[in-house]
């Protein structure tokens, strides 16, 4: 009678795969709320798993896109830092929207939870405006592209945003 029980309590969990990606909630130190979800990114004839990490604190959003940047063979020494020596606007649209243009910074950072190893990360600013599409029930479901020069990265945005809205009430 247990075992039939448990089986049914985990047969209602969400599982994370391509067709249904979901949002996974992180806090850290108590207080920065990250939500983090899956997709893929290509450069040349490679590809490559790509976390999409959005973390808000006080009014700012945070978003981070962390790339495997060895399996791609992207040399990414010419982008490290807050002001390298190249760079190129991170784009990103939204569905069949129009792309937004992103300063980044690009660094080495420490794996996230449920990673291993080192990964490199493109960080920018979210604007309230295209925070409050990503937040809005009609970008459930649409596909987010995006491009760092001849990389290229895609999520399809989760069904269920309310993981997005608990990490971003700060930056509100």
């Amino acid at each position: 009678m247990h075992f039939l029980l448990a089986v049914l309590l985990v047969a209602d969990l969400p599982i994370a795969e391509p067709t249904h990606p979901l949002w996974l909630l992180e806090r850290t130190n108590g207080a920065w709320v990250t939500a983090r979800t899956f997709g893929t990114s290509a450069y040349k004839s490679y590809t490559a798993n790509t976390t999409l990490a959005v973390t808000c604190s006080g009014p700012r959003a945070i978003l981070r896109l962390v790339v495997d940047v060895k399996a791609l063979g992207f040399d990414s020494d010419p982008f490290e830092g807050p002001k390298p020596p190249k760079s190129w606007p991170l784009l990103l649209t939204t569905g069949n929207g129009t792309a937004v243009s992103h300063d980044v910074a690009a660094f080495w950072g420490v794996a996230a939870l449920y990673q291993v190893g080192s990964q490199f990360v493109f960080e920018t600013t979210v604007p309230p405006v295209e925070l409050a599409k990503w937040l809005a029930d009609e970008t459930r479901g649409k596909v987010v592209h995006g491009q760092f020069g001849e990389m290229t990265f895609m999520f399809t945005w989760p069904q269920n945003v309310e993981a997005l809205r608990m990490a971003c009430k700060p930056a509100k």
